[in-house]
């Protein structure tokens, strides 16, 4: 039967994710750093029925379903022939706080880029269906984006063919973008565990995780460590574990139930995906606790991943246009009885020697009749027999030997003609190779300093990495100066781009980077003839020859002519036959020229590569004439689903000096039912400053205040070059300043930033106070201009804005966070969130961000649980609030009400989060003590052993090695004041037992081994 694919409309049973935080996250920095993307944190409590559209793909063997609504994930993979589901399936969808933007759930096959359990991971995606062209072709679902904040695209084909019984994931990422970015690449697959799974993985040592992204990881032996442990066994990891493939070679891993006989596989060329990764909660009880969050069955699992590179601490450079492709598999095997030795795309093969006894299976992936098996000692065939191989059962075979061999025996598949098929040697004997982890070189020379600079920006600590490269360049290196000239092209700071580049040309005057990045920069100030000056000689140069071609053809676009453009993109295309950019832009150029047909065969190419590219579609759109008999807005629907991306491909058009182009298209949106956005309004504006309209610029600013404002968060340059085109004729937009404070803060300017958002609501003040130089926004950290700071934060805050700012709160709450983080005046941040407060009494954000500030001054936990007693009763319901009321309460001595909240509702808690346990110890042990106090020991007793407890409602479970000396001395004592000694004995035995975490645990212990002795 030929490959069936289609759509169909599901009921799962979700739990909700409220709305998203409507503040920015610029606090959060480093891996987790997110902006653009807003926080999705507020999780709900009872499941109700959601429908899904869902893609299904069937073959005689196997049924796939994709879910694109969320995140993409292959949500199962079904073996129609033993009537198993591959996948770890959850009854429903269930998320919990461990993706990078909050919410996140397990199960399924899970796609990350640019970085672990991506900023989309829980939202809709595109996609579109290629069903089979003819009889054995395969079918596929394509699913993707554009990242908003790398502005770099994914593309992950999903397919089964028609004959074999495997899924196939074909995966390409492409750097839109014009500058090199950070990336790494990792395919999260969710099976479900017991006692009896077990870990394929040919490999003799993994690397452990430490949760430390700067230091080598310990290597262990695989499978068998020193103490006899088996790493590939599921029940030998009692606590969380993430184990990597250590220098891996092989071409399979996978997992495998042995209760029935069954398994999953994963199979890639090991060049292309390096990375071999298990991890799991661990089986005890704070690993339960997770299972039990992210299924409601509460079955653990554990997830075997892939990735690009070796562990998850490695990040790789994408080049601007460059495209990074290949292909893995994944399939169900059975009857291997959990053993694999040798596996590809054609099957699995397990040769096994017991004393003189040789056991062979093979499971196959497709039909095969007619083929050899074949036993192979040294060079002599001791064996050789036909055998039919088909999916639907595993082959076995058993030999007897005549003796034991002292050589391994080879074991081969083969087709009739002996071409071989797959082969292994029966029981091989792996050397264990000394695996040496060298630690990280430091030192002071330019070279050591760049190195250090680039492995920060590659692991995103961007601050660190600029300070290095600094340094470097101060050192003489070029290559820190081109680096520094690039982190200041991204953030905007374009004079400083241009005055490093020019220093580096003026050193080196054939040096590509500083070329390329020097006629980047004149480009984005519109300074294209400056920049066609560096472009012309960069064509030589091998590195940049493509990209070179690529901006002289928009340049050529921009100036009106697109057959410059159109011979332009051509030869850029010679040197990047991958860069679907330049494809793209020639066929905007042949549109442009009147060639609609050369322009929608290049489209057709472009879709072999990119099938997902929204250009595609845009170009499709703007090639039709728009008419109630064809129209011509609804080839674009598919990119609703993802709405930015109608802005990301309107800056293309900006790019490409195509303003009519990205005006049709940013208000194509509307059209399609999407509701309006501030940033829409913004770059329509910046479209009609491009075509000398000033008018009409103004319009879409009046139309961008007059907008939904909430999240309003910019990030693209060309978000920032339209706020200033918008500006520069309304310099006292106040939304519009806002906005830039926001673009300027996530590009790490928090002194101008600062200075925007106070202009927006006092623009005289602001002016007046950056004239007299009473402030200085280049030096926030520099404490001559504190006190100037402080005299204009609160001028600003008595002045009411002189128009409506619809994000008022978040304006105020921004500038409190500023004030408080950068420049230490946290007397005058809480008065700027006390303001937030009054405007949105419910947001409980605000409260508890505020409180974050008190506490950085020093504040009284008393003070702090005054303020908190004047919330709203749904704000002291929220999930953080409630948590942070129930420590207040106990810093007081409350300690009957904070046990009142603690058991008031389920707390949803982040990956790595103990946070509430402590507050549930302290207040039972508290509680206990008062009791004590009171001569009431049975009801002390009863407290302290409620504080041993490790409720699954506060998110925690009990780990393989607790550390709870304090409940356990106190609940001996108690034991001991009743007289039941030998319940007191078991309790401070545990005490010493236990690992101490400060010095007041520690005087515990002793305490207890006195008391112990006394008796």
């Amino acid at each position: 039967m030929p490959v069936h694919l289609w759509e169909e409309t599901v009921t799962i049973p979700t739990y909700p994710v409220g709305k998203a935080n409507p503040h920015p996250p610029f606090q959060r920095k480093g891996y987790w750093e997110v902006y653009p993307y807003p926080l999705l944190d507020q999780l709900g409590d009872e499941a109700e029925p959601r429908l899904y559209r869902a893609i299904f793909l069937e073959n005689p063997y196997l049924r796939a379903m994709v879910l694109p609504e969320v995140g993409g994930r292959v949500w199962s993979l079904y073996d129609k022939v033993t009537g198993r589901e591959c996948l770890h399936q959850p009854p429903a969808i269930k998320p919990a706080l461990i993706g990078l933007t909050g919410a996140w759930i397990a199960g399924g096959i899970e796609f990350n880029f640019p970085i672990g359990h991506r900023y989309t991971t829980h939202q809709p995606v595109c996609y579109t269906l290629e069903p089979p062209r003819e009889e054995g072709d395969k079918g596929t679902v394509w699913l993707g984006e554009i990242c908003r904040r790398t502005r770099m695209s994914w593309t992950v084909g999903v397919s089964l063919y028609p004959d074999r019984a495997l899924l196939e994931v074909d995966i390409r990422l492409f750097n839109r973008s014009e500058l090199k970015k950070r990336f790494y690449f990792w395919t999260n697959c969710a099976v479900s565990a017991h006692e009896e799974w077990k870990w394929i993985l040919p490999a003799s040592s993994v690397r452990n995780w430490e949760g430390d992204l700067s230091e080598a990881r310990a290597t262990l032996p695989f499978p068998l460590t020193e103490d006899g442990s088996d790493l590939s066994l599921y029940r030998s990891y009692n606590c969380p574990s993430s184990v990597f493939a250590h220098e891996f070679r092989g071409e399979f891993f996978g997992g495998y139930d042995l209760r029935e006989d069954a398994g999953l596989l994963h199979v890639a060329d090991w060049r292309d995906a390096r990375g071999r990764k298990l991890f799991t909660w661990g089986t005890a009880d704070d690993g339960a606790v997770w299972a039990e969050r992210l299924d409601d069955r509460a079955i653990p699992y554990v997830e075997i991943q892939t990735g690009r590179f070796e562990d998850q601490s490695i990040w790789h450079w994408i080049p601007p246009h460059a495209m990074e492709c290949w292909q893995e598999a994944w399939y169900p095997v059975r009857g291997l009885a959990g053993q694999v030795s040798a596996a590809s795309r054609e099957g699995a093969l397990s040769a096994q020697m017991q004393g003189q006894q040789l056991q062979v299976r093979f499971y196959s992936t497709a039909p095969r009749p007619d083929h050899r098996l074949i036993v192979q000692y040294g060079e002599d065939i001791v064996h050789e027999q036909r055998v039919d191989l088909y999916p639907e059962r595993t082959g076995s075979w058993t030999f007897t030997l005549p003796q034991t061999p002292e050589l391994p025996l080879k074991v081969l598949i083969a087709t009739s003609g002996r071409e071989t098929v797959l082969e292994a040697l029966a029981n091989p004997c792996p050397s264990r190779e000394q695996v040496v982890v060298n630690p990280p070189r430091s030192g002071a020379g330019a070279d050591d300093l760049y190195l250090e600079g680039d492995l920060a920006e590659r692991t995103n600590r961007p601050d660190d990495a600029e300070a290095r490269y600094r340094a470097a360049a101060e050192r003489g290196s070029l290559e820190g100066s081109n680096a520094l000239a690039r982190m200041y092209l991204e953030d905007g700071r374009f004079e400083e781009c241009l005055q490093l580049t020019e220093g580096v040309l003026e050193r080196d005057s054939q040096n590509g980077e500083a070329m390329y990045l020097r006629a980047l920069c004149l480009m984005t100030l519109g300074r294209d003839s400056e920049a066609e000056e560096w472009l012309y000689p960069l064509r030589r140069d091998a590195q940049y020859r493509g990209l070179a071609f690529y901006l002289l053809g928009l340049c050529a676009l921009r100036r009106g002519d697109p057959a410059c453009a159109d011979d332009l993109f051509a030869e850029s295309l010679l040197y990047n036959a991958a860069d679907v950019k330049a494809w793209m832009m020639r066929a905007v150029a042949l549109r442009l020229r009147g060639e609609l047909e050369e322009a929608a065969q290049v489209r057709l190419q472009v879709h072999l590569l990119a099938p997902l590219e929204p250009l595609l579609r845009t170009e499709a759109f703007l090639s039709t004439p728009s008419s109630p008999e064809a129209d011509a807005v609804n080839l674009l629907r598919p990119l609703t689903a993802q709405p930015h991306t109608f802005e990301e491909v309107a800056c293309d058009y900006l790019n490409a000096g195509c303003p009519n182009d990205a005006i049709r298209l940013l208000e194509a949106p509307a059209r399609l039912g999407l509701p309006e956005t501030a940033m829409g309004h913004y770059l329509l504006a910046l479209a009609y400053a491009r075509k000398g309209l000033p008018a009409q610029t103004v319009e879409h600013a009046l139309l961008a205040s007059r907008t939904e404002a909430d999240y309003l968060f910019p990030w693209r340059t060309e978000d920032y070059l339209a706020l200033h085109e918008v500006l520069a004729l309304r310099p006292n937009d106040a939304l519009a300043r806002y906005a830039l404070g926001n673009w300027l803060m996530a590009h790490r300017r928090p002194g101008e930033a600062l200075l925007e958002w106070l202009r927006a609501l006092n623009p005289q003040a602001a002016d007046d106070a950056l004239a007299r130089g009473e402030i200085l926004p280049t030096r926030l950290d520099d404490r001559r201009y504190r006190q100037g700071w402080q005299a204009l934060a609160l001028t600003c805050l008595e002045n009411t804005p002189a128009q409506a700012l619809p994000p008022l709160a978040v304006l105020y709450r921004n500038i409190g966070m500023a004030l408080a983080h950068h420049v230490g005046l946290h007397g005058v941040a809480a008065r700027y969130y006390q303001r937030a407060i009054a405007l949105a009494p419910r947001d409980h954000y605000l409260w508890l961000e505020r409180e974050t500030v008190a506490a950085a001054r020093r504040d009284s936990s008393a003070s702090a649980l005054r303020r908190l007693r004047r919330a709203p009763q749904e704000v002291l319901r929220e999930n953080r609030v409630a948590q942070l009321h129930a420590r207040l309460l106990v810093e007081n001595a409350q300690y009957d009400e904070a046990i009142q909240v603690l058991h008031s509702r389920v707390f949803h808690v982040a990956e790595g989060e103990t946070s509430t346990r402590p507050t549930w110890v302290k207040a039972y042990v508290g509680k206990g003590k008062q009791l004590a106090e009171q001569g009431d020991w049975q009801g002390a007793l009863e407290c302290f052993q409620k504080a041993l407890e490790y409720p699954h409602h506060l998110g925690v479970g009990k780990p393989a090695y607790p550390a709870d000396v304090l409940p356990l001395f106190h609940a001996g004592r108690a034991a001991h004041q009743l007289g039941q000694w030998e319940l007191a004995r078991q309790y401070w035995q545990e005490c010493l037992r236990h690992r101490p975490a400060s010095e007041e645990e520690r005087r515990y212990q002793e305490e207890a081994r006195k008391l112990l002795e006394q008796r």
